[in-house]
């Protein structure tokens, strides 16, 4: 997967950015730098963001909840997509997916 860069200003949700589930080795590294001031969370799902009848149910994890700051983190059990979720702020957000093996 090539890197994927999301942007986000003020409050409320990105774009998902959907990932390979089905990788051998999964590994998902995503980094998010704040321009101004935001509070925000990076989430994920295990549901198929790309279809339109599902309703997908996104998780925060407890290191990627309530962030200020700049802040990298990674996923090493297979899910679905990430996305940013601004909860107060006018600043911005931007984050980078990454993709690839642990080979």
């Amino acid at each position: 997967m090539k890197p994927v860069n999301v942007s986000l200003t003020g409050t409320g949700t990105s774009s998902p950015v959907p990932v390979d589930y089905t990788q051998v080795g999964f590994v998902v590294s995503v980094a998010a730098v704040v321009t101004g001031t935001a509070t925000y969370s990076i989430q994920h799902t295990y549901d198929d963001v790309l279809d339109e009848s599902v309703v997908p149910t996104w998780f925060t994890d407890t290191d990627l909840l309530g962030k200020t700051a700049n802040v990298d983190g990674s996923f090493v059990s297979p899910i679905r997509a990430v996305r940013i979720n601004i909860t107060s702020g006018t600043g911005s957000v931007r984050m980078t997916v990454l993709q690839g093996n642990s080979r």
